[in-house]
């Protein structure tokens, strides 16, 4: 029979459960220490280039929806650490949320209110199921769980993910405890829905699918029910097939490669791929349970960022990190240790109900199978997130074994003539376990969100706190019109980038694609001439070509991050004609004296004429600078950056800076600059042309003075 949790009738008379106004009051407090924990110091976060993936993708799925553009074209997402991409959902349920508001901060703080959902429907299982004592220490390791809190916290793929397993769960509890198996309908529907807001979440299916025939002989119509579970579970294939062509995403074996080993040969390819016991996934499960956060040591509750934090930044953290790391261990260690208890007990009355068979079924299925996928692929990652599959159950299990515990406390107890004692002691611990659940995360939480928010030095532009992007982007957006997005050169997808500058423009449509910036010795941007062209810049950094400075106001940003505009464009003049890449100089700006030992920076504007000719993504040219003595021979060089002759359109410009540093022992005299643009791959020159004579092929030549 499926019913709600019943207490051995040894015990009865010692379950003194929590009254029912008791149990109300207990349950708002809790909520509000999670609804606390989730949105405390969210100004702290950095918002980097994973948290600015899906919103980032909203506001470009608005700006395509209003200029017409096809369902097709909209389904662009990001890969996972599989290498699969990931499904699109996300990205239409940020963009939903981006028509009323686009600030990253609204984006990102909805989602850390999303997750007070979890201990609300955690508690209202363990109640229903285990008790309502039970019911509240369930939700108190769910609301204070540093990893339910982080990755709620993250406007990215995971942050719905944890809410996205528990409302199935959820509806399938009632499924089973209404006794009318058409329900089940609900829960089955529910998870093919979730599936598509994160890749792991497709695991699911196998869950439900050992549910379905678990619970065959209750189902009169099982035929019906295992057609609507195939139907269901195909669609979301379907959908996830079409985000997959539409992405074009890499093979799942050489993206693992690449994710977790980097580049290897081809012996090491064969030594990684050996299958082997890889029983990691129960120390990342044990993580989970436990609540221990140090995902990258020696961070503890923003690993994305202290990972590669500077030593500056590492070393001023508080001088309790390590008792507060020793306190998290010991608070974890106590809870994995309730945890095997309560899962003997599960086990124990699972015997006799089916229910309880159900759900520790479904939550041991996937740790089962990320046992198996890592043993067979050691390439494959073993996340935490991974095993959020097995919730609500990894909070239902550890409170059972503490109610356990308290059980057991009672009984000896009242077997020593011990109960006012016993009584006492319960308190005690239900207000120190209250304590050390709550309170540890949250003091952790309160110091890094501390460091994070006044580090020194200078962070990377996209590392940068959320308060501290919103105070950019509230700058940017009252200075400019169009923002320049730069490339990183070390970045495996300029999308990555450029997301997290829609952002700080609140839109797609006017942040620029990537520009060549900051490689080698010259740097540029492109100008579309309407004016309100910006650029953001690192403070330590050169400013753009044919720039001005604008003065930011926050002062936490000024010393780090300047902000750029273009100055006023000069009317299209100039004879020189680039034929093979279609751009116009227009004009060409160097000092005509310098001494020995200067910085020689030549600034130039191309006009941008028609598409070249080769304008694939990859296709680049080179700008090689020469400095010719006044005996012809060179007195110094350099190679400067590459320019990408994909991002340049007709009509607009491209402004460049290249520079030289002049030797120390130059001799004063006449001096030429000689500047070519030249193919890398295929040592090819890009023909400069004398206007009124198209066979001529030269290089650009200035004339310099050094004194």
């Amino acid at each position: 029979m499926i019913v709600g949790y019943r207490h051995p009738t040894a015990l009865s008379h010692l379950d003194r459960a929590p009254r029912a106004g008791a149990t109300r009051l207990w349950t708002a407090l809790i909520v509000l220490a999670a609804f606390a924990f989730r949105v405390a110091w969210v100004q702290a976060l950095p918002y980097d280039y994973d948290r600015s993936y899906s919103p980032g993708i909203g506001l470009s799925i608005l700006n395509q929806v209003q200029t017409g553009m096809t369902l097709i074209g909209m389904l662009h997402s990001e890969s996972s650490n599989s290498g699969l991409t990931n499904p699109a959902l996300p990205n239409y349920v940020f963009a939903l949320v981006e028509i009323f508001d686009q600030s990253p901060y609204v984006v990102t703080l909805l989602s850390a209110m999303l997750g007070v959902l979890v201990p609300v429907f955690t508690v209202n299982l363990g109640t229903r199921l285990l008790g309502a004592r039970v019911g509240l220490i369930a939700m108190m390791l769910a609301a204070g769980s540093a990893w339910s809190a982080f990755f709620a916290r993250g406007a990215w793929y995971t942050a719905f993910f944890e809410l996205a397993i528990i409302l199935p769960v959820w509806l399938l509890v009632n499924a089973l405890q209404s006794k009318k198996p058409v329900r089940l309908s609900l829960p089955i529907i529910a998870a093919a829905v979730m599936a598509n807001f994160y890749l792991v979440a497709f695991a699911v299916a196998t869950q439900f699918g050992a549910v379905v025939l678990l619970v065959r002989a209750r189902l009169q119509n099982l035929p019906r029910t295992l057609v609507l579970f195939a139907l269901a579970w195909f669609i979301s294939v379907l959908c996830l097939a079409a985000v997959v062509a539409a992405n074009r995403s890499t093979n799942i074996r050489t993206a693992g490669f690449e994710l977790v080993y980097g580049n290897p040969t081809d012996e090491q390819k064969k030594d990684l791929t050996k299958p082997r016991l890889n029983l990691f996934t129960l120390e990342r499960l044990s993580d989970l349970v436990g609540g221990y956060f140090d995902e990258v040591t020696p961070g503890w509750m923003f690993p994305s960022f202290t990972a590669g934090a500077s030593p500056e930044i590492r070393a001023i953290r508080p001088a309790w990190t390590a008792e507060w790391l020793t306190a998290n261990r010991t608070r974890s260690t106590v809870i994995n240790l309730a945890g095997l208890l309560g899962l003997l007990i599960w086990v124990w009355h699972a015997r006799s109900r089916l229910i309880m068979r159900v759900l520790v079924i479904f939550a041991l299925i996937p740790v089962l199978e990320q046992i198996i996928v890592t043993s067979l692929l050691p390439t494959f990652p073993a996340n935490h997130q991974n095993m959020f599959l097995a919730a609500p159950m990894i909070y239902l299990i550890p409170a059972l074994g503490v109610d356990g515990f308290l059980r057991g406390c009672s009984w000896l107890g009242s077997r020593l003539g011990l109960q006012a004692a016993a009584a006492g002691a319960r308190v005690i611990a239900c207000a120190v376990g209250a304590l050390v659940i709550l309170a540890i995360p949250f003091v952790g939480w309160a110091g890094e969100a501390n460091v994070l928010l006044h580090p020194p030095g200078t962070p990377q532009i996209t590392d940068m706190p959320l308060l501290w992007q919103t105070r950019l982007s509230e700058a940017i957006r009252a200075t400019c019109s169009v923002l320049d997005s730069p490339e990183n050169p070390f970045e495996l997808s300029r999308l990555k980038q450029q997301y997290w500058y829609y952002t700080l423009m609140h839109s797609a449509r006017t942040v620029r694609a990537a520009s060549d910036i900051h490689v080698g010795a010259s740097d540029g941007w492109q100008v579309g001439g309407v004016g309100g062209d910006c650029a953001v810049r690192l403070a330590d950094e050169s400013a753009p070509p044919y720039s001005e400075r604008v003065p930011i106001t926050a002062s936490e940003i000024a010393g780090r991050l300047s902000l750029f505009r273009a100055v006023a464009l000069p009317a299209i003049t100039g004879s020189v004609t680039t034929n093979n890449l279609g751009w116009r100089l227009l004009t060409t700006d160097l000092p005509a004296r310098l001494h020995p030992g200067d910085l020689l920076v030549v600034q130039q504007r191309w006009l941008v004429e028609r598409i070249a000719s080769d304008s694939t993504d990859d296709a680049r040219y080179d700008t090689f600078i020469k400095l010719l003595g006044p005996d012809g021979r060179t007195a110094a060089q350099a190679d400067a950056s590459s320019v990408r002759l994909a991002t340049w359109m007709p009509g607009e410009q491209l402004q460049t800076a290249t520079r030289l540093v002049l030797p120390a022992d130059l001799k004063p005299g006449a001096y030429r600059i000689e500047l070519t643009h030249y193919d890398r791959n295929q040592k090819k020159n890009a023909v400069f042309t004398v206007a009124g004579n198209p066979a001529s092929n030269v290089s650009l030549f200035y004339e310099l003075a050094v004194e």
